[in-house]
Order: C-alpha cells, then structure tokens, then sequence
C-alpha cells in the first residue's frame, strides 16, 4: 500500500486503536467526560469520531467509498481496516485510509481551532493527495551517479540526514515535507503535507 508518509503514520495510529477520542481519554482520566463535543453524542469513541458523527459523515458522503463501508457496524478503526480490506483493492485501501484521517484531522480543527471546513470536499482533496503522490513516484527517474560535490551524498554511519522542501500545489495549497535518511541512503522517516493559503515571505 503506497502511501505518503504522513497517511502511513495515520494507518499506525488507527491500526492501534491510538486515537485520543473522549472515550479513550476518558478510560484513562475518569474526570473527563466522553460526550462528542461535535454533535452531543453521549460518547465520542473513535469510530463515533471517524465514521458516525455528523461531520465525518459529511466527509464520507462526498467519497465515493461504499456505505458499507462507514456504517455503524464496526467498534474499533482496526475493525474498520480489517472490513476494508476484505472488498477494497489495496490501492484503494489507501485512500480509504486517507479519508479516515482526514475525518479525525477535520475533527480536531473543529475542537482545538473552531475551524468549520467544506467536509463535502475533504475527501477527495485526501484521495488526490495520495494519488499525486503515486504518480510523482512513479514518475521519479533514477538519480544518475556522478562524482560532482553538489550530489546528495548519504550521511556517514551513525548519522542521519535531513531534506526538506516545500512549494505551490494549485492556487491556494502549500505543500511542505521532509525526508530523513540514514548512512544506507535508505528513508527511515517522511512526512508530508498541505494546507491552504501562503504566508508572504518576510523581509
């Protein structure tokens, strides 16, 4: 399952049940109560967070992912994983996981930033990230050797590197990354992003 980073990441945490819904935090701090600060529900699991509440439904219905798919008949994200990839192609896998974190992503805006997207768009602005980035690394030619002290060479051993960069995707999206590598050349951890808008570069 190809995947940038930063949705492969989300696949851990949904994979381990990790999520920091109300219920999850209310298990471990019994003073906090679990009600969905979205929708009022009485308890905010992490599938209520993912799949049922309100405003992730919004994002689901805008995905053209199978109903079945995001109903209410799982209790956990790895039970929702494991019914995904029984009828989903792997690929499509991908973007299903895309999608779930974009619903928990679109969740913490609200809570933490009162911030109310277009959830009818979120999902497939998240499919087409990940599809944007399957074709950018298929489309990746190899580096070709050379000798010149400008190629980015791998770090000694017991060191890391780190790349990053950053540009323009469309209009109004930014997108930013980084990749960090180890003496083999090989990634060990990669992140990428987008966001709307651009900061004007200071003088």
């Amino acid at each position: 399952m190809s995947l940038p980073g930063s949705n492969c990441s989300a696949g851990r945490w949904l994979a381990t049940n990790a999520l920091a819904s109300q219920v999850t935090l209310a298990r471990r701090i019994p003073s906090i109560g679990m009600q969905c600060e979205i929708c009022g529900a009485t308890e905010e699991s992490d599938i209520h967070a993912l799949l049922l509440c309100p405003l992730a439904t919004k994002v689901w219905v805008g995905s053209e992912i199978e109903d079945v798919l995001w109903d209410d008949n799982v209790t956990t994200p790895m039970d929702a994983l494991l019914q995904a990839s029984k009828v989903l192609s792997l690929d499509r896998l991908g973007e299903y996981v895309a999608v779930l974190w974009e619903c928990w992503n679109l969740r913490n805006r609200f809570i933490f930033e009162k911030k109310v997207d277009n959830g009818d768009a979120l999902a497939s602005r998240a499919v087409a990230f990940v599809l944007n980035f399957r074709r950018m690394r298929d489309e990746e030619s190899p580096v070709p050797q050379s000798t010149d002290a400008s190629c980015w060479r791998p770090p000694s051993l017991g060191i890391f590197k780190l790349n990053f960069d950053a540009g323009k995707v469309g209009q109004n999206v930014r997108e930013w990354g980084f990749v960090v590598r180890d003496h083999m050349g090989e990634a060990v951890l990669a992140c990428v992003t987008q966001a709307e808008g651009f900061i004007s570069p200071k003088a």
